[in-house]
């Protein structure tokens, strides 16, 4: 099986780098190529649409492919109606037809061997799809999103069906798994909402976490009796030794108890059992894998087997054993909540999607807060994180729409990607001097965030760290920050100033897009010029003053301040009030902004005054 997909996956690699060199030509509403007299393929369409039929060959030469890696042949094409692909092409390429909103109908012939990545993706009217012998993989998200396919064949000589393949295809009601296919990777039916039952045939060897993840509707997974890796029990996917429960269906309601003969729970099992309103652990269970009960949103209680050595439940949530991790927190629970003394990590996922959680309650023993530990508690206003926190994973607070303020302790060395990224009420955060990177998305959409300082040894400003917040009307860029990356500030339509206190950083364009500022720097900083990644510049001066006066046995010595490498010119007067002053020096600042002039006349003149102007 890995053999024949890594030679599929060479097949459509070599096949699109072979293309980038051949020449294009026009047959009829069509354009093609040909490398090497061998392989012609489609690579556009300029036809009225309708109901397409791809030609079988040109001049003579069989039509190989249909092109969409590089040239998307009908990509996203809004006049496609139908399309009837013939026995000639062996390859529907990736995104080929990804996005034709209006294609009612394929017609596949025998001859097809694969269809490529998003092949089929987003086409919203596509209603059948009878996919012929011959074809022996699926790749992902082929045809993620057909919205209203109900009807769905799938051919006996199919191995393989790549992740998100038949995604989000919403309509699909029935399912036959051919006798035959070997392995279903991951999502391949997740959110398939119409199934209410599917049955796993016999000769299947890979089954993969999620296979039909979040098909809110589908009550039972049956497991063919002879299949030698899988068995299920009350439509529950378990291994065939009963010992790893690997898939609960998304519309198992009530309560479930979990065989004794279970040690572990494999990630992603429970994801998206919304119905599910308690849960029972045996006393074997000892590993539960990641992302598993994120959007059981009705669950009001774990109960742990008291013979169990490796879990705890307290109050219906779930601890390890010691409850120093809070391991999951019941989805269905309403209110506050107080984490015990004793924890001191929150993992991943721990309050994920708790809807209708207001308020928790943090102890100073937790160290470490994990990714989406309270992603999605769109109810939660408000949170305290206790001074001795040093961990803060990425998505943390992703989609807390309701918090409002937050301040970061000064343990955290840099907000991690998506952090904060759709807290639309978010007004203000306080970060502390220790961070040092704000992450891609960290702050992404968050619509009503008006008042961040950045701390002053910040480095590192990632992709997309501030897009979508347009509330923002100005900030300060910290002298230390060395690189920001593509599109850190769009779509910022209120974002009317950027002040840079340092040197001119790397980056990488565009950075404004959708929005329209003006980029403020500092005198004396290096790199400037009249624009920065297409918005204007100002050049703000430093005021020049003179800071120590001491007398020394050459005379008076005056220290100057200003920006780095400023001329400036020394004035003396011996009565200001007279208005005369006199030019009796000149020289440049250091580069720290600093410079020492020594007035050796001030012994013989007596008493002078002093002034310093740029030259």
């Amino acid at each position: 099986m890995k053999n024949l997909s890594l030679w599929l996956g060479w097949m459509v690699l070599g096949f699109s780098a072979m293309i980038g060199d051949a020449q294009a030509a026009v047959f009829g509403d069509f354009v093609y190529t040909i490398y090497n007299d061998e392989f012609l393929t489609i690579v556009g369409y300029n036809g009225p649409g309708g109901i397409v039929e791809i030609p079988s060959e040109i001049d003579g030469q069989p039509v190989s492919r249909i092109d969409g890696r590089n040239n998307h042949a009908f990509f996203q094409n809004q006049t496609l109606t139908g399309v009837v692909i013939p026995g000639s092409v062996f390859e529907i390429d990736n995104c080929a037809f990804s996005g034709c909103s209006n294609l009612e109908s394929v017609t596949f012939s025998p001859g097809l061997l694969q269809i490529g990545y998003e092949a089929f993706k987003d086409c919203t009217s596509l209603s059948s799809v009878h996919i012929p012998e011959g074809v022996t993989l699926i790749a992902g998200r082929a045809f993620y999103n057909c919205t209203s396919l109900v009807e769905l064949s799938l051919p006996n000589s199919l191995l393989s069906i790549l992740p998100n393949a038949f995604a989000k295809c919403a309509s699909l009601a029935d399912l036959l798994l051919p006798e035959g296919i070997k392995g279903i990777s991951g999502r391949a039916f997740s959110e398939c909402d119409a199934l209410t039952e599917v049955t796993i045939p016999q000769s299947l060897d890979s089954y993969l976490s999620a296979v039909f993840v979040n098909s809110a509707n589908l009550l039972s997974i049956n497991v063919h009796p002879l299949n030698p890796n899988y068995a299920s029990i009350d439509g529950v996917v378990f291994s065939k030794d009963l010992t790893r429960i690997i898939e609960c269906p998304g519309g198992k309601t009530g309560s479930y108890t979990i065989p004794d003969t279970v040690t572990e729970i494999r990630s992603f099992a429970f994801r998206g059992c919304h119905n599910l309103t308690d849960l029972s652990l045996p006393a074997g269970v000892n590993s539960i894998g990641a992302s598993n009960f994120d959007g059981a949103t009705s669950l009001t209680a774990f109960h742990v087997d008291p013979e169990n050595p490796h879990f705890e439940d307290v109050d219906g949530v779930l601890f390890t054993e010691d409850l120093s991790v809070l391991f999951s927190y019941p989805g269905g629970l309403s209110g506050d909540y107080v984490i015990p003394a004793t924890v001191r990590e929150i993992a991943h996922l721990g309050f994920s999607d708790c809807t209708k959680l207001t308020g928790v309650t943090i102890p100073d023993s937790v160290v470490s807060i994990c990714s989406f530990a309270f992603g999605g508690c769109e109810s939660l206003t408000s949170l305290v994180l206790p001074d001795g926190l040093s961990y803060l994973g990425a998505s943390a607070f992703k989609g807390c729409s309701g918090l409002l303020e937050m301040e970061i302790p000064s343990g955290i060395t840099g907000i991690s990607s998506s952090t904060f990224s759709g807290c639309t009420s978010l007004r203000g955060v306080t970060l502390p001097d220790s961070v040092e990177i704000i992450g891609m998305e960290a702050f992404l959409n968050c619509v009503s965030l008006e008042y961040l300082t950045l701390p002053a040894g910040l480095v590192f400003i990632e992709e997309n760290a501030f897009s979508g917040c347009s509330s923002l009307t100005s900030l300060t860029i910290p002298a230390a920050v060395a690189e920001i990356e593509i599109g850190a500030f769009q779509d910022c339509p209120t974002l009317e100033s950027l002040y840079f206190e340092g040197n001119m950083p790397e980056h990488e364009p565009p950075l404004f897009e959708g929005t329209n500022t003006t980029v403020y720097f500092v005198e004396g900083k290096t790199g400037w010029s009249d624009a920065f990644a297409g918005m204007p510049t100002v050049k703000q001066l430093v005021p020049l003053w003179i800071g120590d006066f001491i007398m020394v046995e050459e005379g008076a010595r005056l220290t100057i301040h200003g920006a780095p490498k400023t001329e400036v010119v020394i004035e003396a007067s011996g009565n200001p009030a007279s208005g005369v002053w006199g030019a009796i020096g000149n020289f440049t600042l250091e580069s720290n902004g600093e410079g020492t002039y020594t007035d050796t006349m001030v012994k013989k003149l007596g008493i002078r005054f002093y002034r310093v102007r740029r030259k």
